[in-house]
Protein backbone atom coordinates (compact mmCIF):
# COMPACT_ATOMS: atom_id res chain seq x y z
CA UNK A 1 0.00 0.00 0.00
CA UNK A 2 2.82 2.16 0.54
CA UNK A 3 4.41 1.61 -2.65
CA UNK A 4 1.52 2.29 -4.36
CA UNK A 5 0.68 5.20 -2.27
CA UNK A 6 4.30 6.69 -2.94
CA UNK A 7 3.97 5.82 -6.65
CA UNK A 8 0.44 7.80 -6.86
CA UNK A 9 2.33 11.11 -5.73
CA UNK A 10 5.34 10.85 -7.61
CA UNK A 11 3.08 10.82 -10.72
CA UNK A 12 1.19 13.57 -8.99
CA UNK A 13 4.29 15.61 -8.60
CA UNK A 14 5.57 14.91 -12.23
CA UNK A 15 2.57 15.80 -13.83
CA UNK A 16 2.35 18.77 -11.92
CA UNK A 17 6.12 19.62 -12.87
CA UNK A 18 4.78 19.57 -16.53
CA UNK A 19 1.90 21.42 -16.90
CA UNK A 20 3.74 23.72 -14.96
CA UNK A 21 6.46 24.19 -16.95
CA UNK A 22 7.04 25.90 -20.72
CA UNK A 23 5.88 29.42 -21.44
CA UNK A 24 2.30 30.30 -20.45
CA UNK A 25 -0.43 29.54 -23.45
CA UNK A 26 2.02 26.40 -25.19
CA UNK A 27 0.95 22.79 -24.91
CA UNK A 28 4.16 21.08 -23.63
CA UNK A 29 4.73 17.70 -25.92
CA UNK A 30 6.57 15.81 -23.21
CA UNK A 31 3.63 15.88 -20.75
CA UNK A 32 2.51 12.53 -21.24
CA UNK A 33 4.94 10.21 -19.08
CA UNK A 34 5.99 7.16 -19.90
CA UNK A 35 4.25 3.93 -18.77
CA UNK A 36 7.25 1.93 -16.77
CA UNK A 37 4.65 -1.07 -15.93
CA UNK A 38 3.49 -3.88 -18.04
CA UNK A 39 1.16 -6.51 -17.31
CA UNK A 40 0.24 -9.61 -18.88
CA UNK A 41 -1.56 -12.90 -18.60
CA UNK A 42 -0.48 -16.42 -18.62
CA UNK A 43 -1.78 -19.77 -17.88
CA UNK A 44 -0.99 -20.86 -14.44
CA UNK A 45 2.59 -21.91 -13.93
CA UNK A 46 3.21 -25.00 -11.41
CA UNK A 47 6.26 -25.62 -11.79
CA UNK A 48 9.18 -22.53 -10.93
CA UNK A 49 12.70 -24.51 -10.93
CA UNK A 50 14.84 -23.42 -14.01
CA UNK A 51 15.51 -26.68 -14.12
CA UNK A 52 12.28 -28.00 -14.40
CA UNK A 53 10.86 -26.23 -16.80
CA UNK A 54 9.15 -26.90 -20.49
CA UNK A 55 6.15 -24.26 -21.07
CA UNK A 56 6.19 -20.87 -22.97
CA UNK A 57 4.58 -19.44 -19.75
CA UNK A 58 7.35 -21.19 -17.21
CA UNK A 59 10.13 -19.13 -20.08
CA UNK A 60 8.56 -15.93 -19.97
CA UNK A 61 8.65 -15.95 -15.97
CA UNK A 62 12.41 -17.14 -16.35
CA UNK A 63 13.44 -14.59 -18.69
CA UNK A 64 12.86 -12.17 -16.19
CA UNK A 65 14.77 -13.39 -13.36
CA UNK A 66 16.93 -15.56 -15.21
CA UNK A 67 20.35 -14.64 -17.21
CA UNK A 68 21.24 -17.26 -20.30
CA UNK A 69 24.69 -17.11 -21.73
CA UNK A 70 23.02 -16.95 -25.22
CA UNK A 71 19.19 -16.02 -26.71
CA UNK A 72 17.95 -15.95 -29.58
CA UNK A 73 16.93 -12.51 -31.47
CA UNK A 74 15.77 -11.45 -35.21
CA UNK A 75 17.76 -9.32 -37.61
CA UNK A 76 15.90 -6.65 -39.47
CA UNK A 77 15.12 -8.76 -42.26
CA UNK A 78 13.49 -11.86 -39.62
CA UNK A 79 16.69 -13.94 -39.81
CA UNK A 80 17.30 -15.70 -36.35
CA UNK A 81 20.77 -14.85 -35.05
CA UNK A 82 22.64 -15.86 -31.61
CA UNK A 83 23.17 -12.52 -28.94
CA UNK A 84 25.10 -12.41 -26.33
CA UNK A 85 23.37 -12.15 -22.86
CA UNK A 86 25.82 -13.54 -19.84
CA UNK A 87 28.35 -14.41 -22.45
CA UNK A 88 29.83 -11.29 -24.31
CA UNK A 89 31.72 -13.73 -26.55
CA UNK A 90 32.40 -16.92 -27.30
CA UNK A 91 34.78 -19.03 -29.90
CA UNK A 92 35.23 -22.60 -30.71
CA UNK A 93 38.35 -24.72 -30.09
CA UNK A 94 39.10 -28.19 -31.13
CA UNK A 95 37.40 -28.22 -34.33
CA UNK A 96 34.25 -27.23 -32.52
CA UNK A 97 33.71 -29.28 -30.11
CA UNK A 98 34.44 -27.25 -27.22
CA UNK A 99 32.76 -23.72 -26.84
CA UNK A 100 34.82 -21.32 -24.86
CA UNK A 101 32.34 -18.46 -23.54
CA UNK A 102 33.76 -14.57 -22.18
CA UNK A 103 31.32 -14.07 -19.44
CA UNK A 104 29.92 -9.99 -18.15
CA UNK A 105 32.89 -9.62 -16.42
CA UNK A 106 30.58 -6.77 -14.25
CA UNK A 107 27.68 -9.09 -13.50
CA UNK A 108 26.10 -9.77 -10.29
CA UNK A 109 23.54 -11.72 -8.99
CA UNK A 110 20.52 -9.88 -6.84
CA UNK A 111 22.12 -10.68 -3.99
CA UNK A 112 25.12 -8.38 -4.75
CA UNK A 113 27.61 -11.45 -5.19
CA UNK A 114 29.24 -11.59 -8.33
CA UNK A 115 28.15 -14.36 -11.39
CA UNK A 116 31.12 -16.43 -11.90
CA UNK A 117 32.41 -19.02 -13.79
CA UNK A 118 31.28 -21.54 -11.34
CA UNK A 119 27.93 -21.02 -11.45
CA UNK A 120 27.42 -21.04 -15.22
CA UNK A 121 29.35 -24.77 -14.49
CA UNK A 122 26.72 -25.84 -11.88
CA UNK A 123 23.75 -23.95 -14.23
CA UNK A 124 24.99 -25.96 -17.20
CA UNK A 125 25.41 -29.23 -15.78
CA UNK A 126 22.04 -29.17 -13.86
CA UNK A 127 19.99 -28.12 -17.55
CA UNK A 128 22.34 -31.46 -18.95
CA UNK A 129 20.99 -33.81 -16.46
CA UNK A 130 17.35 -32.79 -16.51
CA UNK A 131 14.87 -34.86 -18.30
CA UNK A 132 13.01 -31.55 -19.02
CA UNK A 133 15.74 -30.02 -20.88
CA UNK A 134 16.70 -33.12 -22.35
CA UNK A 135 17.62 -32.58 -26.46
CA UNK A 136 18.76 -29.77 -25.68
CA UNK A 137 21.71 -29.69 -23.26
CA UNK A 138 22.06 -33.64 -22.74
CA UNK A 139 24.96 -33.50 -25.91
CA UNK A 140 27.50 -31.51 -22.98
CA UNK A 141 30.07 -34.17 -21.64
CA UNK A 142 32.02 -31.51 -19.54
CA UNK A 143 31.95 -28.09 -18.21
CA UNK A 144 35.53 -26.44 -17.31
CA UNK A 145 36.34 -23.12 -15.29
CA UNK A 146 38.92 -21.68 -17.14
CA UNK A 147 39.03 -18.74 -14.96
CA UNK A 148 36.79 -16.43 -12.78
CA UNK A 149 34.87 -14.89 -16.43
CA UNK A 150 35.77 -18.18 -18.71
CA UNK A 151 34.21 -20.85 -18.74
CA UNK A 152 34.52 -24.10 -21.42
CA UNK A 153 31.99 -26.31 -22.77
CA UNK A 154 32.63 -29.35 -24.19
CA UNK A 155 29.90 -31.27 -26.09
CA UNK A 156 32.49 -34.17 -27.86
CA UNK A 157 32.28 -32.95 -31.55
CA UNK A 158 31.75 -29.99 -33.50
CA UNK A 159 27.36 -29.50 -33.53
CA UNK A 160 25.88 -27.23 -36.32
CA UNK A 161 22.87 -26.95 -34.07
CA UNK A 162 24.47 -25.53 -31.20
CA UNK A 163 24.88 -22.97 -29.42
CA UNK A 164 20.99 -22.64 -30.27
CA UNK A 165 19.27 -24.67 -28.01
CA UNK A 166 20.67 -23.07 -25.21
CA UNK A 167 18.57 -19.91 -24.91
CA UNK A 168 16.61 -22.00 -22.13
CA UNK A 169 19.47 -22.52 -19.71
CA UNK A 170 19.27 -20.28 -16.94
CA UNK A 171 22.27 -19.34 -14.46
CA UNK A 172 21.67 -19.46 -11.06
CA UNK A 173 23.87 -19.18 -8.06
CA UNK A 174 25.51 -22.46 -7.09
CA UNK A 175 25.91 -21.85 -3.13
CA UNK A 176 22.25 -20.61 -2.52
CA UNK A 177 20.45 -23.13 -5.01
CA UNK A 178 22.34 -26.27 -3.49
CA UNK A 179 21.60 -24.76 0.25
CA UNK A 180 17.85 -24.46 -0.16
CA UNK A 181 16.73 -26.06 -3.94
CA UNK A 182 12.94 -26.45 -3.24
CA UNK A 183 13.21 -22.96 -1.90
CA UNK A 184 15.19 -21.24 -4.53
CA UNK A 185 12.27 -21.43 -7.37
CA UNK A 186 10.13 -19.37 -5.79
CA UNK A 187 12.41 -17.09 -3.92
CA UNK A 188 15.20 -17.42 -6.16
CA UNK A 189 18.74 -15.05 -6.21
CA UNK A 190 18.29 -13.78 -9.68
CA UNK A 191 20.85 -13.50 -12.27
CA UNK A 192 18.54 -11.66 -14.46
CA UNK A 193 17.26 -8.15 -14.75
CA UNK A 194 14.51 -8.15 -12.49
CA UNK A 195 13.63 -10.13 -8.70
CA UNK A 196 10.50 -11.46 -7.91
CA UNK A 197 8.97 -9.22 -4.91
CA UNK A 198 5.76 -11.01 -4.73
CA UNK A 199 4.24 -14.45 -6.10
CA UNK A 200 0.76 -16.59 -5.43
CA UNK A 201 0.79 -19.74 -6.29
CA UNK A 202 -2.50 -20.51 -6.14
CA UNK A 203 -3.41 -18.54 -8.61
CA UNK A 204 0.01 -17.71 -10.46
CA UNK A 205 -0.28 -13.62 -10.10
CA UNK A 206 3.45 -12.58 -9.58
CA UNK A 207 4.67 -9.14 -9.09
CA UNK A 208 8.77 -8.57 -10.81
CA UNK A 209 10.92 -5.30 -10.16
CA UNK A 210 13.69 -3.70 -12.02
CA UNK A 211 16.64 -4.62 -10.17
CA UNK A 212 18.57 -0.94 -9.99
CA UNK A 213 21.70 -2.99 -9.93
CA UNK A 214 21.34 -4.91 -12.95
CA UNK A 215 24.15 -5.27 -14.71
CA UNK A 216 23.19 -5.27 -18.51
CA UNK A 217 21.09 -2.87 -20.93
CA UNK A 218 18.73 -1.34 -18.66
CA UNK A 219 15.28 -2.05 -19.10
CA UNK A 220 12.38 0.24 -19.77
CA UNK A 221 9.99 -1.49 -17.91
CA UNK A 222 10.18 -1.16 -14.34
CA UNK A 223 7.29 -3.33 -12.95
CA UNK A 224 6.03 -6.31 -14.60
CA UNK A 225 2.70 -8.09 -13.29
CA UNK A 226 1.76 -11.51 -14.40
CA UNK A 227 -1.99 -12.58 -13.77
CA UNK A 228 -2.36 -16.45 -13.89
CA UNK A 229 -5.86 -17.26 -15.98
CA UNK A 230 -6.51 -20.97 -16.54
CA UNK A 231 -9.60 -19.42 -19.16
CA UNK A 232 -8.83 -18.28 -22.11
CA UNK A 233 -11.75 -16.35 -22.64
CA UNK A 234 -11.47 -14.37 -19.38
CA UNK A 235 -7.84 -13.38 -20.49
CA UNK A 236 -9.37 -12.05 -23.54
CA UNK A 237 -11.46 -10.07 -22.14
CA UNK A 238 -9.36 -8.44 -19.77
CA UNK A 239 -6.97 -7.85 -22.69
CA UNK A 240 -10.01 -5.87 -24.89
CA UNK A 241 -10.92 -4.34 -21.23
CA UNK A 242 -7.15 -3.11 -20.72
CA UNK A 243 -6.51 -4.59 -17.80
CA UNK A 244 -3.43 -6.59 -19.18
CA UNK A 245 -1.28 -5.30 -22.00
CA UNK A 246 -0.31 -8.53 -23.95
CA UNK A 247 -0.47 -12.43 -24.14
CA UNK A 248 0.60 -14.85 -26.83
CA UNK A 249 -2.60 -16.31 -29.08
CA UNK A 250 -3.21 -18.04 -31.62
CA UNK A 251 -6.73 -19.44 -33.76
CA UNK A 252 -10.09 -18.27 -33.02
CA UNK A 253 -8.18 -15.86 -30.34
CA UNK A 254 -6.54 -14.09 -32.91
CA UNK A 255 -9.41 -14.09 -35.14
CA UNK A 256 -11.48 -12.27 -32.33
CA UNK A 257 -8.64 -9.61 -31.30
CA UNK A 258 -8.27 -8.43 -34.90
CA UNK A 259 -11.45 -7.03 -35.03
CA UNK A 260 -10.16 -4.50 -32.65
CA UNK A 261 -8.31 -1.59 -33.69
CA UNK A 262 -6.44 -0.75 -30.39
CA UNK A 263 -4.69 -4.10 -30.34
CA UNK A 264 -1.82 -5.05 -32.50
CA UNK A 265 -1.17 -8.48 -33.15
CA UNK A 266 2.31 -9.06 -34.57
CA UNK A 267 3.06 -12.36 -36.27
CA UNK A 268 5.89 -14.20 -34.43
CA UNK A 269 8.29 -16.86 -35.91
CA UNK A 270 6.40 -19.74 -34.79
CA UNK A 271 8.02 -23.00 -33.64
CA UNK A 272 5.02 -24.19 -32.18
CA UNK A 273 4.33 -27.84 -34.58
CA UNK A 274 1.06 -29.46 -33.90
CA UNK A 275 0.42 -33.29 -34.03
CA UNK A 276 0.12 -36.82 -32.84
CA UNK A 277 2.24 -38.13 -31.28
CA UNK A 278 2.25 -42.21 -31.25
CA UNK A 279 3.60 -44.60 -28.87
CA UNK A 280 5.54 -46.69 -31.14
CA UNK A 281 6.70 -49.07 -28.24
CA UNK A 282 3.72 -50.96 -27.82
CA UNK A 283 0.64 -52.10 -29.58
CA UNK A 284 -1.03 -51.43 -32.00
CA UNK A 285 0.73 -48.82 -32.38
CA UNK A 286 4.20 -50.20 -33.16
CA UNK A 287 2.80 -51.13 -36.46
CA UNK A 288 3.76 -48.81 -39.00
CA UNK A 289 0.90 -49.87 -41.44
CA UNK A 290 -1.63 -48.91 -38.55
CA UNK A 291 0.32 -45.44 -38.16
CA UNK A 292 0.37 -45.04 -42.30
CA UNK A 293 -3.96 -45.72 -41.88
CA UNK A 294 -4.54 -43.51 -39.88
CA UNK A 295 -2.73 -40.60 -41.17
CA UNK A 296 -4.93 -40.96 -44.52
CA UNK A 297 -8.15 -41.56 -42.05
CA UNK A 298 -7.61 -37.92 -40.82
CA UNK A 299 -9.44 -34.34 -42.96
CA UNK A 300 -6.74 -31.96 -42.45
CA UNK A 301 -8.18 -29.10 -42.79
CA UNK A 302 -10.72 -29.71 -40.77
CA UNK A 303 -9.05 -30.23 -37.58
CA UNK A 304 -6.67 -27.64 -38.31
CA UNK A 305 -9.53 -25.31 -38.64
CA UNK A 306 -10.78 -26.08 -35.12
CA UNK A 307 -7.59 -26.22 -33.50
CA UNK A 308 -6.27 -23.52 -35.12
CA UNK A 309 -8.74 -21.52 -36.76
CA UNK A 310 -7.09 -22.14 -39.87
CA UNK A 311 -4.58 -19.64 -39.08
CA UNK A 312 -1.50 -22.38 -40.05
CA UNK A 313 2.04 -21.43 -41.32
CA UNK A 314 2.29 -24.70 -43.23
CA UNK A 315 -0.51 -27.68 -43.11
CA UNK A 316 1.65 -30.57 -43.31
CA UNK A 317 0.98 -34.16 -42.84
CA UNK A 318 4.57 -34.28 -41.39
CA UNK A 319 5.62 -33.22 -38.09
CA UNK A 320 8.77 -31.11 -38.95
CA UNK A 321 9.88 -27.26 -38.41
CA UNK A 322 13.03 -25.91 -38.29
CA UNK A 323 13.32 -22.07 -38.24
CA UNK A 324 16.69 -22.05 -40.61
CA UNK A 325 15.95 -25.12 -42.93
CA UNK A 326 12.10 -25.74 -44.92
CA UNK A 327 10.75 -29.21 -45.14
CA UNK A 328 12.86 -30.84 -47.84
CA UNK A 329 10.74 -31.21 -50.98
CA UNK A 330 9.30 -33.96 -52.32
CA UNK A 331 8.46 -36.10 -49.64
CA UNK A 332 4.77 -37.96 -49.10
CA UNK A 333 2.25 -36.53 -47.78
CA UNK A 334 -0.99 -37.83 -46.42
CA UNK A 335 -4.36 -36.59 -47.35
CA UNK A 336 -7.93 -38.20 -46.26
CA UNK A 337 -8.90 -41.28 -48.23
CA UNK A 338 -10.67 -43.90 -46.16
CA UNK A 339 -10.44 -46.31 -48.80
CA UNK A 340 -6.64 -46.09 -48.73
CA UNK A 341 -6.75 -46.16 -45.09
CA UNK A 342 -8.89 -49.44 -44.71
CA UNK A 343 -6.38 -51.29 -46.98
CA UNK A 344 -3.79 -50.46 -44.78
CA UNK A 345 -5.57 -51.53 -41.63
CA UNK A 346 -5.98 -54.82 -43.90
CA UNK A 347 -2.59 -55.26 -44.70
CA UNK A 348 -1.38 -54.49 -40.93
CA UNK A 349 -2.56 -58.31 -40.24
CA UNK A 350 -4.42 -56.86 -37.36
CA UNK A 351 -8.40 -57.71 -36.34
CA UNK A 352 -10.75 -55.42 -36.01
CA UNK A 353 -12.25 -53.82 -33.95
CA UNK A 354 -8.29 -52.55 -32.76
CA UNK A 355 -7.98 -51.20 -29.41
CA UNK A 356 -5.90 -48.29 -30.10
CA UNK A 357 -5.75 -47.36 -26.51
CA UNK A 358 -6.16 -43.75 -25.13
CA UNK A 359 -6.03 -40.67 -26.64
CA UNK A 360 -4.74 -38.26 -23.98
CA UNK A 361 -4.52 -34.20 -24.13
CA UNK A 362 -7.65 -34.85 -26.67
CA UNK A 363 -10.67 -34.25 -25.05
CA UNK A 364 -13.48 -31.84 -26.62
CA UNK A 365 -13.83 -31.03 -30.09
CA UNK A 366 -10.21 -32.23 -31.93
CA UNK A 367 -10.51 -35.01 -29.40
CA UNK A 368 -13.71 -36.14 -30.79
CA UNK A 369 -12.78 -35.57 -34.38
CA UNK A 370 -9.13 -38.10 -33.88
CA UNK A 371 -12.01 -40.34 -31.86
CA UNK A 372 -14.21 -40.50 -35.45
CA UNK A 373 -11.03 -40.61 -37.73
CA UNK A 374 -9.98 -43.97 -35.83
CA UNK A 375 -13.84 -45.44 -36.26
CA UNK A 376 -14.32 -44.96 -39.58
CA UNK A 377 -11.68 -47.44 -39.77
CA UNK A 378 -12.17 -49.82 -37.74
CA UNK A 379 -9.95 -48.32 -34.66
CA UNK A 380 -11.83 -47.69 -30.82
CA UNK A 381 -10.07 -44.84 -29.00
CA UNK A 382 -11.32 -43.23 -25.70
CA UNK A 383 -9.63 -40.11 -24.86
CA UNK A 384 -8.82 -38.38 -21.74
CA UNK A 385 -8.11 -34.70 -20.79
CA UNK A 386 -4.96 -34.87 -18.31
CA UNK A 387 -3.57 -31.41 -17.98
CA UNK A 388 -0.19 -29.95 -16.51
CA UNK A 389 1.97 -31.98 -14.55
CA UNK A 390 0.19 -35.23 -15.16
CA UNK A 391 -0.09 -34.39 -19.30
CA UNK A 392 3.96 -33.89 -19.11
CA UNK A 393 4.35 -37.35 -17.00
CA UNK A 394 2.17 -39.05 -19.04
CA UNK A 395 4.44 -38.44 -22.30
CA UNK A 396 7.54 -38.70 -20.65
CA UNK A 397 6.92 -41.95 -19.05
CA UNK A 398 5.16 -43.19 -22.63
CA UNK A 399 1.90 -44.56 -20.83
CA UNK A 400 -0.39 -43.19 -23.30
CA UNK A 401 -1.54 -44.60 -26.90
CA UNK A 402 -1.60 -41.60 -28.89
CA UNK A 403 -1.34 -37.66 -27.82
CA UNK A 404 -2.76 -34.87 -29.01
CA UNK A 405 0.07 -32.12 -28.95
CA UNK A 406 -1.14 -28.40 -30.55
CA UNK A 407 1.84 -26.92 -30.23
CA UNK A 408 5.17 -28.70 -29.60
CA UNK A 409 8.25 -27.11 -30.14
CA UNK A 410 10.71 -27.67 -33.22
CA UNK A 411 13.79 -26.51 -33.30
CA UNK A 412 16.13 -23.92 -35.70
CA UNK A 413 18.30 -26.31 -37.76
CA UNK A 414 16.46 -29.31 -39.20
CA UNK A 415 19.24 -31.43 -37.66
CA UNK A 416 18.39 -30.88 -34.39
CA UNK A 417 14.43 -31.79 -35.72
CA UNK A 418 15.85 -34.91 -35.72
CA UNK A 419 18.21 -35.27 -32.75
CA UNK A 420 15.83 -33.83 -30.62
CA UNK A 421 12.02 -35.27 -31.76
CA UNK A 422 12.70 -38.42 -33.51
CA UNK A 423 16.11 -40.02 -33.14
CA UNK A 424 16.13 -42.90 -30.64
CA UNK A 425 18.75 -41.49 -27.82
CA UNK A 426 16.96 -38.33 -27.58
CA UNK A 427 14.56 -37.57 -23.74
CA UNK A 428 12.46 -35.25 -26.45
CA UNK A 429 11.87 -38.64 -28.46
CA UNK A 430 8.07 -39.24 -26.61
CA UNK A 431 6.79 -41.34 -29.02
CA UNK A 432 9.85 -44.13 -28.60
CA UNK A 433 9.99 -43.84 -32.33
CA UNK A 434 13.66 -46.24 -33.20
CA UNK A 435 14.91 -46.24 -37.02
CA UNK A 436 19.02 -46.74 -37.05
CA UNK A 437 19.47 -44.90 -40.24
CA UNK A 438 17.89 -41.82 -39.03
CA UNK A 439 19.75 -42.09 -35.89
CA UNK A 440 23.08 -42.29 -38.13
CA UNK A 441 21.60 -39.16 -40.10
CA UNK A 442 21.09 -37.18 -36.95
CA UNK A 443 24.56 -37.82 -35.51
CA UNK A 444 26.14 -37.19 -39.24
CA UNK A 445 24.62 -33.79 -39.55
CA UNK A 446 25.57 -32.56 -35.98
CA UNK A 447 29.48 -32.49 -37.49
CA UNK A 448 28.21 -31.82 -41.34
CA UNK A 449 29.56 -28.72 -42.59
CA UNK A 450 29.00 -28.93 -46.69
CA UNK A 451 25.65 -27.35 -46.49
CA UNK A 452 24.70 -29.54 -50.06
CA UNK A 453 25.26 -32.53 -47.92
CA UNK A 454 23.40 -31.63 -45.21
CA UNK A 455 20.40 -30.78 -46.84
CA UNK A 456 20.82 -34.09 -49.20
CA UNK A 457 21.07 -36.30 -45.42
CA UNK A 458 18.32 -34.38 -44.03
CA UNK A 459 15.97 -35.00 -47.23
CA UNK A 460 16.94 -38.70 -46.59
CA UNK A 461 16.17 -38.57 -43.01
CA UNK A 462 12.81 -37.09 -43.42
CA UNK A 463 11.37 -39.42 -46.19
CA UNK A 464 11.69 -41.94 -44.35
CA UNK A 465 9.82 -40.23 -41.50
CA UNK A 466 7.54 -39.78 -43.87
CA UNK A 467 7.17 -43.33 -44.30
CA UNK A 468 7.23 -44.79 -41.05
CA UNK A 469 4.75 -41.79 -39.58
CA UNK A 470 6.05 -41.71 -35.85
CA UNK A 471 3.94 -38.28 -35.58
CA UNK A 472 1.52 -36.92 -37.49
CA UNK A 473 1.45 -33.38 -38.39
CA UNK A 474 -1.46 -31.22 -37.87
CA UNK A 475 0.61 -27.83 -39.28
CA UNK A 476 2.41 -25.17 -37.71
CA UNK A 477 0.49 -23.13 -36.40
CA UNK A 478 1.33 -19.10 -36.45
CA UNK A 479 1.06 -17.34 -33.48
CA UNK A 480 1.22 -13.77 -32.58
CA UNK A 481 1.55 -11.59 -29.29
CA UNK A 482 -1.57 -9.41 -29.31
CA UNK A 483 -0.96 -6.61 -27.30
CA UNK A 484 -1.60 -2.54 -26.33
CA UNK A 485 -0.65 -0.37 -29.42
CA UNK A 486 1.59 2.09 -27.22
CA UNK A 487 4.20 -1.14 -26.10
CA UNK A 488 6.41 -2.34 -28.81
CA UNK A 489 7.57 -5.69 -28.83
CA UNK A 490 10.74 -7.12 -30.35
CA UNK A 491 10.47 -10.53 -32.34
CA UNK A 492 10.91 -13.01 -30.16
CA UNK A 493 11.72 -17.04 -30.64
CA UNK A 494 7.92 -17.96 -30.58
CA UNK A 495 6.41 -15.57 -28.93
CA UNK A 496 8.15 -15.99 -26.23
CA UNK A 497 8.45 -13.05 -24.05
CA UNK A 498 11.92 -10.93 -23.20
CA UNK A 499 10.26 -8.24 -21.44
CA UNK A 500 13.67 -5.70 -20.57
CA UNK A 501 13.80 -5.65 -24.53
CA UNK A 502 10.05 -4.34 -24.33
CA UNK A 503 9.10 -0.31 -24.59
CA UNK A 504 6.42 1.73 -24.26
CA UNK A 505 6.04 4.65 -26.95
Amino acid sequence: MKKALALLLTLVLLLGATACSGKPGEQNETAKPVRDTVTISTSKINQYDPFESYTAEQFNFMNCLYATLLYIGYDQNGQPQLVGDLAKSWELENDGAVFVFKLAENATFSNGEPITAEDVKFSLEKSAASPYHAGFTDMIKGVEVRDEHTVAVDVGQFNSSLPWSWNHTYIVNKAAYEKDPEGYATDPVCSGAYTLESLDTATGNMTMQRRDDYWGDMPQIKTVNIRGFNDGNTSLIALEAKEIDARLVFGTSATQLSKNSEIVLDPVPSNSLGGIFINCTAAPWDNVKLRQALAYAIDYASIMQVLYDGRVESSSSIAYKSVKDPMPAGLHEYAQNIEEAKRLVTESGLSTPIDGGVLIGGSGGPGEMIQQYCAAIGINITTSDLSGGDFVNAIMSKSYSLCLIPGANAAVRGGNVLATTYASTSGSNYGGYSNARVDEIAAELAVETDETAYQAKLKEAMEIIAEEIPIIGLGVVQNYIAHRAELSIPTSMNGEYIIRLWKFQ
